[in-house]
């Protein structure tokens, strides 16, 4: 009876799990032809392996391993499909992961060990960027006071204070300065963004600010010719930049720059805001809006000029002359504006729909947006993080995903409707292409910035159409005639569409309720999501849907993220510490700016945390802070060796920005020396000990991390 009960238990549940395996099976063998589109998210995972280790692996580790899985994939050719698709699937994993370690390998530059300063800096003036405060130098320096030649970086960052400071100055300028340089800053909590390794890949080994202008010595020209040309394309930038803002004034000037050459820094902080509260930041970096609208500007605009000659129509391929002509305008544009990770994916894409105009292939597939993210991913392997690059290919991927979805339920007939209901088709058009969008990038925005603009799509929908219809055309009329000196022309009516684009983000903006804070998601969720998403946009049969799932859980886990129950920053300035109301309280809302800001945001707090002093549960003196936290746990942050004995009689954990040889009543202790060798501090009330994650155990021992070990 017994053996009876099991089997009829078990046996079907057997039947049904082996039932599920074969649907599966047979669900992935039908999607064949889409199999290909998964290469990148492969190649995205063997880099982001790379990234996650904390010790360099050996430097023959990522050839070795393509090397192998590239033998055992051709022995595998008459084998199994199984086995030879699983080994394709790990030979690409490698490929990203030695992608990775290449780029490394090839990019290892000094980076300055500590702080020093005030000292003389003299090198070549690289770029130049001007901001609403002051001016941004990226310098090549040929010698820095108080460093060995072998240890001086190769580029290093310095910020000039005061609206007129970078004038007079050219990329290609030999100057001097004096100012205070330190290793670029890591993550300001464990889990933090990587500064110090977004600079390193871009060989930026110090940075710092200048005490008063530079001096200009001499016009030098570059030692190679790919520092040369790097110059020269700064140079160009900044012309460029210039003459936009002297022909366009107020704010429309460095808004209407930034459409134009990338270059934002002269933007002012109230319309940044009012445009990153309002969701129409995007419209600031030029990507793959901004190319696309340009490219068809172009195509359409030559296209219909040579129409206007019948003998020219009919006798050349006038359209694969109009898609050459915007490949080239679109190449050129790609160069002005900075070549930025969003700007490349937009251009390769671009490109390869306009080529198969001239060949006469199809347009814009999911294949193409796989071929675009491989060859980024191979070319900067890096970019995996970089937020532009997840939000670019999120937002194209789920919109191509929702033209193949749409088209393929279209019957072909012929429109004869009317103007009316094609104008309300255009409309709804555009509010689901926005709403597709926003919902696709909302995981990684609430991830990487903590703030979503709830009106977003109101904004998009009155700014997009502007920028494609009014601001774009002109912007593409004002390049045209800058070789004659009669851009002003064409900026003038610019100026006036982006000064409407401007009011439209400050009244969005303004709107109650217009921006919602998100504390941070654990990264769990945001795997889970980026999956979900994943699995629903490149796969095409009904099993897409279980990627709905996948995002579900994602969202579900979105409010559990990482709580700290205490911060410490690097330099032990800046302490918060969660109190039993579940707030988190600062010793300080003046010092470690930076710090407090990211914290803030981690907390979904808009301004800023609350200072300990408007706290009943926190006491803070010139010497001391005595925080009450989360459960009765005793806090106490010492500043002055005179405050140090009380503190160790009565607080369970003692941070102290001083060396302590010794503190036997707390059961933590984290001294000065806890803080230079470990960075930032993330501390857990947990019994018996609390629980302790730093920066520098996260970062492990990595090239970009050399400065701090």
């Amino acid at each position: 009876m017994a053996l009876a009960a099991l089997q009829s238990r078990f046996v079907p549940a057997f039947l049904g799990a082996r039932q599920l395996a074969l649907d599966v099976a047979e669900d992935f063998l039908s999607e064949r032809p889409r199999w290909i589109v998964w290469a990148p998210v492969l190649i995205g995972i063997g880099v982001g392996g790379y990234f996650f280790l904390d010790t360099e692996p050996p430097p023959w580790s990522g050839g070795l391993a393509c090397g192998v899985l590239l033998i055992l994939y051709l022995v595998c050719r008459h084998a199994q499909q199984a086995m030879q698709h699983f080994v394709l699937a790990l030979l690409l994993m490698a490929a990203g992961f030695a992608a990775a370690q290449f780029r490394v390998l090839t990019h290892t530059a000094p980076i300055l060990a500590k702080r020093i300063g005030p000292v003389a800096i003299e090198g070549q003036l690289v770029s130049l960027e001007r901001l609403d405060t002051g001016a941004r130098l990226l310098i090549a320096p040929h010698s820095i006071d108080r460093v060995e030649a072998l240890n001086i970086p190769e580029r290093v960052r310095v910020k000039l204070l005061g609206k007129t400071a970078g004038d007079g100055l050219q990329p290609g300028d030999t100057i001097r300065l004096r100012g205070v340089l330190m290793p670029p800053p890591g993550p300001v909590m464990p889990g933090g963004f990587d500064y110090a390794r977004m600079l390193w890949f871009e060989r930026i080994g110090a940075v710092g600010f200048a005490y008063g202008p530079p001096q200009r010595l001499v016009r030098e020209s570059a030692p190679d010719i790919f520092r040369r040309g790097e110059i020269w394309l700064a140079a160009l930038r900044d012309r460029l930049t210039q003459r936009i803002i002297a022909a366009i004034p107020g704010e429309a000037g460095p808004v209407s720059a930034a459409l134009m050459t990338g270059e934002r820094g002269a933007i002012s902080a109230p319309v940044n805001l009012a445009m990153r509260d309002s969701g129409l930041v995007h419209l600031l970096s030029i990507s793959g809006l901004h190319l696309g609208f340009l490219a068809g500007i172009v195509f359409f605009g030559i296209r219909g000029a040579l129409a206007l000659s019948e003998s020219v129509a009919l006798r050349y391929p006038i359209k694969k002359w109009a898609a050459l002509a915007a490949l080239l305008g679109t190449f050129l544009y790609l160069f002005i504006s900075g070549a930025s990770i969003p700007t490349v994916r937009s251009f390769v894409m671009t490109g390869l729909v306009l080529m198969a105009v001239v060949f006469d292939r199809l347009g814009i597939s999911m294949r193409l947006i796989a071929i675009a993210a491989a060859f980024i991913l191979l070319s900067a392997p890096e970019s995996l993080h970089n937020a532009s690059f997840q939000l670019s290919f999120a937002a194209v991927i789920a919109l191509v995903a929702m033209y193949e979805w749409v088209s393929s339920r279209q019957t072909q007939r012929a429109d004869e409707s009317g103007v009316i209901v094609r104008g309300a088709r255009y409309v709804g058009g555009l509010a689901l292409t926005s709403l597709i969008a926003g919902l696709a990038t909302a995981p990684l925005i609430a991830f990487h910035f903590h703030r979503i603009g709830m009106f977003s799509l109101l904004a998009n929908m009155l700014a997009v159409p502007l920028t494609g219809l009014w601001i774009m055309p002109w912007a593409v009329a004002a390049f045209a005639l800058m070789p004659f000196g009669l851009e002003r022309l064409a900026l003038y009516p610019m100026g006036i569409g982006v000064e409407w684009m401007i009011s439209i983000a400050k009244q969005v903006a303004a709107l109650p309720g217009a921006t919602a804070m998100v504390a941070q998601p654990p990264l769990i969720s945001l795997l889970l999501a980026v999956g979900g998403g994943l699995w629903l946009c490149l796969w095409s049969r009904p099993w897409r849907w279980f990627g709905l799932v996948l995002l579900a859980g994602g969202l579900l886990l979105a409010p559990f993220g990482p709580r700290p129950d205490i911060l410490v920053d690097g330099e032990g300035k800046l302490i918060a510490v969660r109190g039993p109301d579940g707030g988190m309280l600062l010793n300080s809302v003046r010092t470690a700016k930076h710090a407090r800001s990211e914290w803030s945001k981690a907390e979904g707090v808009a301004l800023s945390l609350p200072a300990a002093a408007t706290s009943s549960h926190a006491a803070c003196d010139a010497q001391a802070c005595m925080f009450t936290g989360r459960d009765g746990w005793i806090v106490a942050y010492v500043r002055d060796g005179m405050a140090l004995a009380e503190s160790c009689r009565s607080a369970d954990i003692v941070i102290a920005n001083i060396l302590v040889r010794g503190c036997p009543s707390a059961k933590l202790l984290i001294d000065r020396f806890d803080l230079l060798r470990g960075g930032a501090h993330a501390v857990w009330f947990e019994h018996p000990r609390p629980r302790v994650e730093t920066v520098a155990g996260q970062r492990g021992h990595r090239p970009w991390t050399a400065a701090v070990e």
